[in-house]
């Protein structure tokens, strides 16, 4: 069962890893450039723009993604046309109705934040909604026939492109306001779907009958997924929300600069649980929970091995990391970034919970529990901020996810028998490893 020996790990591996490598240079390099582009209180703006649309991708992601990987990979190939058009319709449906909830809200959000055109820039990203409505079904395809390959062009097309157009502003010396933003976003996202429907054409099958009974189960399985995604979107965002509504965009421009160096370290938990679902899913099949209970620990320990040594650098020069990243005017997030970072201890431990329980057909109980996070994240927060001011929002959030990480995994030992300790077995066997592959490579060296 060893991980490093399956060529689907190999392959797939290695075009997540990858895609989800780049897009974080894509992405730190558009966030790079923007906080010396833009003033404090305009990056603050675009932080909490881009947190909103990011609750509605992820209402359409968490709705349909799973359902779609799950139902394909678990059926006859006559039936996927079936599938693949309720999962079409339901797509189409959910961005419509995110899109109107969007604009019936903007004005009110605009006064709350103080953020004057938020109300224009979610009417021009209803041209990004739909876009995203082909990009997300083909890219839900790639995965459900495990194309980990057409999965990585599109996606690295759509943050690459916007990244150049921001790159070219910069050093051109064009000024850019957040209007323009969004129009860059549109465009990236019709190249990418475009990119994305040339590589799907072989499995791209849809089926004239509109058949209810698969809207149905997609529906019924993708609901919990969809509210888990959400609360737990909501769950990393409500600070940055509550930041803009008890003080000001600048604070959450200062915050977010914490958060986005904090999401730099979590990449790998990102990457391997994007080939941990379909693989759970095959392997709960064929092989039963134990090989479950085995891809959790080893997977979570993996990814602690990735990530804790960026973690503890970034734990003891914080300022350093902070000048390097955002400059001298954000200098006083070093301390914020100091407890952000410290989610990442955290963050593999609930990612793979997520995926493990979703993979065997459980995803009400992690909705259960990810909504419940969110709430205690939202009273955390609230008092936290109230007596402590920008760094509150840091110290509520820490707090929820070590409260979450008890109880999750008394959870998933009950259900699993897993040992949390594995995880760390696992972590020194990934260190071990590469110690002796170095050796002995020095040794041939000689």
């Amino acid at each position: 069962m060893a991980l490093a020996k399956n060529p689907y790990w190999l392959k797939s591996g290695f075009y997540s890893i990858a895609q989800n490598a780049l897009i974080l240079v894509f992405n730190f390099g558009s966030f790079f450039i923007l906080v010396r582009l833009v003033s404090v209180e305009d990056f603050g703006a675009w932080n909490l723009f881009l947190a909103i649309i990011s609750v509605m991708e992820v209402f359409r992601y968490g709705l349909l993604r799973n359902s779609l990987i799950k139902f394909i990979a678990s059926n006859k190939q006559e039936l996927h046309g079936e599938i693949n058009t309720a999962s079409l319709l339901l797509n189409s449906l959910t961005t419509f109705l995110g899109f109107f909830i969007l604009i019936g809200f903007s004005t009110k959000l605009s006064e709350l934040w103080g953020v004057d055109g938020l109300a224009r820039m979610f009417w021009i990203h209803g041209l990004t909604a739909v876009f995203l409505v082909l990009f997300t079904q083909f890219d839900y395809l790639h995965h459900a026939h495990l194309n980990f390959k057409a999965v990585f062009w599109p996606n690295i097309a759509r943050k690459g492109i916007f990244f150049f157009f921001v790159a070219f502003a910069y050093f051109l010396n064009i000024q850019v306001d957040l209007i323009q933003l969004v129009w860059f976003q549109a465009v990236a996202t019709f190249l990418a779907a475009l990119i994305s429907y040339f590589m799907i054409k072989d499995y791209l099958i849809l089926s004239a009958k509109v058949s209810m009974i698969w809207i149905k189960k997609q529906f019924d399985y993708g609901k919990y997924v969809l509210g888990t995604n959400l609360s737990s979107m909501l769950y990393k965002s409500i600070d940055q929300f509550m930041l803009g509504a008890l003080m000001s965009t600048e604070a959450v421009a200062k915050y977010s600069i914490a958060v986005r160096v904090t999401n730099l370290v979590e990449v790998p938990t990102t990457a391997i649980s994007t080939i941990v679902f379909p693989q759970s899913v095959k392997r709960l099949q064929s092989d039963g929970e134990a090989s479950v209970k085995y891809l959790y620990e080893k997977s979570v320990g993996v990814i602690l091995a990735l990530m804790v040594p960026a973690a503890l650098f970034i734990l003891l020069f914080p300022g350093f990391v902070i000048w390097i990243v955002a400059g001298d005017k954000y200098s006083d997030t070093a301390a914020m970034l100091q407890v952000t970072i410290l989610y990442t201890l955290f963050v593999p431990f609930a990612r793979q919970f997520g995926s493990i329980l979703d993979s065997m057909g459980l995803p009400k109980i992690n909705f259960y529990f990810t909504g419940l996070s969110m709430l205690l994240n939202v009273i955390s927060n609230y008092f936290f901020i109230k007596h402590f001011g920008m760094i509150g929002a840091a110290y509520g959030t820490l707090i929820t996810y070590f409260i979450s990480f008890i109880v999750m995994q008394i959870v998933i030992t009950k259900r699993l028998n897993v040992n949390t300790f594995n995880t760390l077995r696992y972590m020194f066997e990934f260190y071990k490893s590469i110690f002796n592959t170095l050796i002995v490579r020095l040794s041939k060296n000689r």
